[in-house]
């Protein structure tokens, strides 16, 4: 299997939305936010093509995605070091409108989520790592791994970056970022849930 990691293109966010939606609704936070499966699914889907069509050209986020045979199976988004957000009314708008559209309060909860846990990041200068996913039928074969290892690359070329941080709030996820060599530099807990806030150091922070 050959697994190709490129900047996301714009013609695939559709899919790019199908593969995170059907990765996160294995997430703690979107398991306490939604109990209801269907009203998971449909929430889940609003929350990323708010973060796809909007958050990424909206606040300078970026996205990677795996591809395999020229398909779109997995994708990373991501958060290069930025001096300050310029939040919009356009994005006050999509946010509304995605509100809307969820008929649901509690998808309330996950920008909370992002308030409470997004605001606390590390000292050092940092790529921020915000969401991956990979579709069940090509798990298994390395791809998140090369997905992570492409973001570590841009911040090894950043003179101006140190390290690399992640939120997670699935034990087995935290287990697996341990083993490649991210360190919880903080707990933060969320209502039911626990965010484990974690860092891994990629240079010298005195070079």
């Amino acid at each position: 299997m050959r697994i190709v990691i490129k900047n996301l293109k714009k013609e695939d966010y559709k899919s790019a939305v199908k593969i995170f939606t059907e990765g996160f609704l294995e997430e703690p936070l979107h398991i306490m936010a939604f109990p209801d499966m269907k009203t998971r699914i449909r929430c889940t889907r609003l929350v990323y093509e708010l973060i796809l069509f909007h958050l990424i050209p909206g606040i300078k986020r970026k996205a990677a995605g795996a591809y395999v045979d020229g398909r779109l199976v997995g994708v990373r988004d991501y958060t290069p070091p930025r001096k300050k957000i310029a939040w919009t009314p356009e994005l006050d708008k999509a946010v509304s409108e995605m509100r809307r559209k969820a008929k649901d309060e509690s998808i309330n909860l996950i920008g909370e989520y992002a308030q409470t846990c997004g605001s606390v990041r590390p000292e050092e200068p940092h790529y921020y790592l915000n969401d991956m996913a990979v579709l069940r039928t090509h798990r298994g074969h390395g791809i998140g791994r090369k997905l992570l290892e492409y973001v570590e690359k841009q911040c090894l070329k950043n003179p101006s970056t140190v390290c690399t941080a992640l939120d997670a709030t699935n034990p087995k996820n935290v287990s697996l970022y341990k083993s490649w060599g991210y360190k919880t530099f903080k707990k933060i807990k969320f209502h039911t849930i626990t965010c484990y806030k974690m860092k891994k150091i990629l240079k010298d922070n005195n070079v």
